[in-house]
């Protein structure tokens, strides 16, 4: 009897601890079922918001299956919380719903490459487990939300390529110790970048090229010990860069183009840069001597300073930066005239990777040096052009891999070398404005291509390959470009764009200064708002067009190009109204 109470005692006590269990499953799993239901539906309305779906991306995004296995959607194993969001280039079209601000297990939220609109919404501050936002290559519009500053989690930011402008919120996003890259590329941001940015002290990399930000670099960016990359190019900045930026060791990337910076770069900047990689200064205000200790950095393999006002020789040892594939000086001051401006080239042989090395619009003078043959067989492109060169043409240069060559507007004497012909990749050749004589080679290049890229000297011929210059100074586009093939060449490329949207094909350094908001062009008669500049750079495409045309008598005469260019000179200077006398 005893034994049978025991036995009906253990089965009861048995029965409670499962009723027990099945109560304390109940308890918890109700709100965990609930927390994955605010995510489902969380997600159902940022479907919602979607009005295109091209590939069908979000056909899957049903009640046939859980939300953890919907395309796109990432869940944590334990708990089953949305932690990531990830539709890459899905051409997806809509606006982003406030509801992802419920998705509060979120992590990492990545929907680049579609054509998403509206402003981000406010709610992503609710999202303090953030870590990576990347928004890039949308259409969104507004300003960043400055309540992101509650995701302190965040260690990336690429909001690039969108139209989101006002102020850059640095001042709130201050408290983001973990953000390591910030890129804002492509929008239309404006105000200073503030003292505030050296806050963040975890940056790596900073990206806020194509903007129209002002003002000064702020001093306390020298704070940022970590910055490795350092990109703020083709925006309206100004003054001179501090020197604490220049001592930041660690970058490796340094780019500032197309601004309004002046000063000298400090004579030590490859000792306080010795990890550069890439240097970008063209189209500012630099002035003073070429910085010899840039040779220190001897990892650098771009060196582009276009456009400025540096001055004097360049140093013998360039050479020593033996990783170098660009070498741009071009439109500065240096050399002075004399035989021994080019002394350098001979140490530039030591750099088998340079592919692109651009000279024009210098004061070098002396020979073209022999030497020159012997530069690296990766040379695609040399640039010499508007210099003060005398002599010959080396025969040397028919052993190079060469596709572009230009040694226009020099004083180069003598015949062309038949050893051109054997430049078997060339396929652009500008001689002209020198005093080169005797006979053309007929083989090779120069039997079938057109003048400007081989043809045979004469008038007409001279005035195509001014053209075919304008087009290619104006648009940054060379004729050699992958783009070109078939029936598309730069003259049609410049041609179409006359009738669409030339702001489109403009090289952005020529209209960087004269940047405004409320400039714009239309289809067929150009609709000017705004001023002179775009009005002048439209007259010299179409000049450009006129002079490139196929048949020689279709042509410009170079003296009513002179006329023009006169023309546009005064317009551009404010001396003449744009009306019917620059028509070309």
């Amino acid at each position: 009897m005893w034994g049978f109470r025991s036995s009906s005692t253990l089965a009861n006590i048995f029965l409670l601890l499962l009723v027990a269990m099945n109560l304390s499953v109940s308890h918890v799993s109700a709100p965990k079922q609930f927390q994955n239901e605010t995510d489902r539906l969380a997600l159902l309305e940022f479907k919602n918001r979607i009005y295109d779906d091209p590939f069908g991306v979000l056909k899957s995004w049903n009640h046939s299956q859980h939300h953890c296995h919907w395309e796109g959607v990432t869940c944590s194993a334990r708990h089953q919380r949305v932690v990531a969001l990830t539709l890459r280039e899905k051409h997806l079209s809509g606006t982003i719903s406030p509801h992802v601000g419920n998705l509060s297990f979120m992590r990492f939220i990545q929907l680049p490459g579609n054509q998403f609109h509206g402003e981000i919404p406010q709610e992503f501050g609710r999202l303090f487990r953030l870590r990576a936002l990347n928004l890039s290559i949308n259409a969104l519009v507004g300003e960043i939300p400055a309540n992101l500053s509650y995701s302190i989690e965040l260690i990336n930011i690429s909001l690039r390529d969108n139209k989101l402008e006002g102020k850059i919120p640095i001042d709130q996003l201050s408290n983001l110790k973990k953000l390591e890259n910030f890129y804002l590329y492509k929008n239309n941001f404006t105000g200073e970048i503030p003292s505030s940015i050296g806050n963040l002290s975890s940056l790596i990399r900073i990206g806020f090229s194509l903007n129209n930000l002002e003002g000064n670099l702020p001093v306390e960016m020298g704070l940022l010990k970590r910055l490795s990359f350092f990109s703020v190019a083709e925006n309206k900045l100004s003054g001179i860069i501090p020197a604490s930026i220049f001592n930041s060791s660690a970058i490796i990337l340094f780019s500032v183009a197309a601004n309004s910076f002046h000063g000298n770069l400090p004579t030590n900047i490859g000792h306080t840069l010795p990890n550069l990689q890439e240097l970008y200064l063209g189209g500012n205000k630099f002035y003073g001597n070429f910085p010899t200790s840039i040779t220190n950095a001897s990892g650098l393999d771009v060196l582009d300073l276009p456009t400025n006002k540096f001055k004097g020789q360049i140093p013998t040892n360039l050479g020593d930066l033996t990783q170098l594939k660009l070498l741009n000086l071009a439109a500065n001051f240096f050399g002075n005239n004399s035989t021994g401006d080019l002394d350098f080239i001979a140490s530039l042989t030591n750099c088998s990777n340079l592919r692109i090395l651009s000279l024009s619009i210098n004061t070098f003078g002396g020979n073209v040096p022999k030497v020159m043959a012997n530069l690296s067989h990766q040379l695609a492109e040399l640039y010499m052009g508007w210099n003060q060169l005398s002599g010959t043409i080396p025969e040397g240069f028919g052993h190079l891999s060469i596709q572009q060559l230009d040694l226009s507007s020099n004083n180069l004497t003598g015949p062309i070398p038949k050893e051109l012909e054997k430049l078997q990749y060339l396929r652009y050749l500008n001689l002209s404005y020198n005093n080169i004589e005797g006979e053309i080679p007929n083989t090779g290049i120069f039997s079938n291509a057109k003048y400007g890229m081989g043809h045979a000297a004469s008038t007409p011929g001279d005035v195509y390959s001014y053209g075919i210059l304008l087009l290619e100074m104006i648009t940054k586009r060379r004729p050699t470009d992958d783009m070109f093939m078939d029936e598309l060449d730069i003259h049609n490329y410049v041609n179409r764009a006359l009738h669409e949207q030339v702001s489109e094909i403009v090289d952005p350094l020529l209209l960087f200064e004269g940047r405004d908001e409320n400039r714009r062009i239309t289809h067929g008669e150009e609709t000017i708002n705004g001023g002179r500049q775009i009005h002048c750079i439209i007259s010299l495409l179409k000049i450009g067009l006129k002079c490139s045309a196929k048949l020689p008598n279709d042509r410009m005469h170079m003296n009513e190009v002179v006329r023009k260019l006169h023309l546009i000179k005064d317009v551009l200077l404010g001396l003449r109204v744009h009306q019917e006398n620059l028509q070309v």
